[in-house]
């Protein structure tokens, strides 16, 4: 690997790696006196014709959403007619924000770890103010 310039391992969940997945157990259990030799086939053509009907979703960028009137509540300040509507947008909306037009849930920082360095610091400035006062 060092003769690479750059590397990137990424980690791909069981469910998205159906086939290699299933190759490991092939591996693990097949029979050992058989030949361990995985053969590879190249394959000219397609093994799906082109002309196989694909489904594909588009999403109707015009319809709304829920996030449609939490949008516009933070982008304009305007809010539904409907009284109980209203009040539900205003009170959701201090949990989200809007990044380059997509919409985002706020995290709370107080719920973040702090870094070991900075427990390691206050706990060095705890301690030294319960050595000074003689407890």
């Amino acid at each position: 690997m060092s003769k690479f310039v750059r590397c990137e391992l990424i980690r791909i969940s069981r469910d998205h790696n159906s086939q290699a997945d299933a190759l490991a157990k092939l591996a693990s259990t097949s029979d050992m006196k058989l030949p361990r030799t995985i053969t590879v086939f190249r394959l000219s053509t397609p093994s799906i014709p082109e002309d196989h009907p694909i489904n594909v979703l588009i999403p109707d960028p015009v319809g709304e959403s829920w996030m449609t009137p939490i949008m516009d509540y933070l982008r304009h300040g305007t809010l539904p007619e409907d009284k109980i509507t209203a009040q539900r947008i205003r009170r959701q909306a201090p949990r989200y924000l809007i990044i380059n037009g997509s919409l985002f849930r706020r995290v709370s920082e107080s719920g973040a770890r702090k870094s070991p360095k900075v427990e390691h610091e206050s706990l060095r400035k705890w301690s030294t103010k319960v050595s000074e006062s003689g407890a």
